[in-house]
């Protein structure tokens, strides 16, 4: 999709549909795998899982970078 402006002509970014599904799909998809980590690591205790996956449905794309920089790792159990 091409704007007009008074400095010419403005393509915008993801402008084909079809990227931009593909771009909202690898998201998704993403999230999902994040969700399911979350629920199955065996390192987490389940207070931690809780914790996790609250923060990963609330805090979205920062949720996912926080679980997967720290909060995979968790605890190991004994």
């Amino acid at each position: 999709m091409t704007f007009k402006t008074e400095l010419g002509n403005m393509q915008l970014p993801f402008s084909n549909t079809i990227e931009l599904i593909l771009i909202m799909v690898a998201l998704f998809a993403f999230f999902i795998y994040t969700v399911y980590h979350a629920v199955n690591n065996p390192r987490l205790y389940n207070t931690q899982r809780l914790i996790w996956i609250l923060i990963i449905l609330l805090a979205t794309l920062l949720g996912w970078i926080a679980y997967w920089g720290y909060g995979k790792n968790g605890y190991m159990k004994r």
